[in-house]
């Protein structure tokens, strides 16, 4: 029952979370004396940076982590849109001046930081999550945006960030045991005690770690004797 508890209960809020950031950048509609719509304040990763700043432990890490991919799929929808009226993103009052062609670049550059940090928050690298949030974009962008390029700019967004992110992850954890496997195999060492490619042999082993807020812990590979 904890097993499941513990599997189920993540992707469960993170769901949540998902279907929750789809509609927070549109809630600048509802201060409209206060707010342009399309706010700068809205449409942006500020709300859910926020909330993790003052909620603390008192909301699940996985259900911020829904708000940033929710949000990201909205504002890649939006950066679609043309840069004129409601298209551009404003700035709150007393100023309310649009931000014009630069609009796109802010929420493209808001969604690409709430992919990054959806996958940071959210221990371990999760492969339901790129899944849950690829399905949910392309419901919304068919459901709610009548279109596909928003589909297509949010999948360029999550699998680039996916593939920087693991490459910094391989990069960070496993390019020296990658070099001691190279120069163990070279020399006749590898999987001999002793060697710099000791317990490092089984490729697939190299690079097994988990993600803990971002930072690679190196799981310890059993060593046996010769």
């Amino acid at each position: 029952m904890k097993t499941v508890t513990h599997k189920v209960l993540p992707s469960s809020v993170f769901l949540i979370g998902l279907g929750a950031g789809l509609w927070i950048p549109d809630t600048d509609l509802i201060l409209l004396p206060v707010l342009h719509h399309r706010s700068i304040v809205t449409h942006s990763i500020l709300i859910p940076w926020l909330l993790s700043l003052t909620a603390g432990g008192r909301v699940p890490l996985s259900t911020v982590a829904g708000l940033y991919g929710g949000i990201a799929i909205h504002l890649a929808a939006d950066a679609t849109s043309a840069t004129v009226g409601f298209g551009m993103v404003w700035l709150p009052w007393p100023i309310k001046t649009a931000l014009g062609a630069f609009s796109p670049v802010w929420l493209l550059g808001n969604a690409a930081a709430a992919v990054w940090l959806m996958f940071r928050i959210q221990p371990g690298f999760r492969i339901w999550m790129v899944a849950a949030a690829v399905a949910v974009a392309g419901a919304y962008a068919t459901l709610n945006e009548f279109a596909f390029a928003p589909f297509i700019l949010f999948g360029l967004i999550i699998f680039g960030v996916s593939w920087v992110k693991l490459r910094r992850e391989r990069r960070a954890g496993c390019r020296r045991d990658d070099s001691a496997v190279k120069r163990g195999r070279e020399g006749g060492l590898a999987g001999q005690k002793g060697g710099r490619g000791y317990g490092l042999l089984n490729p697939k082993e190299r690079c097994k770690h988990f993600f803990v807020g971002g930072q690679p812990v190196p799981q310890t590979v059993p060593q046996s004797s010769i």
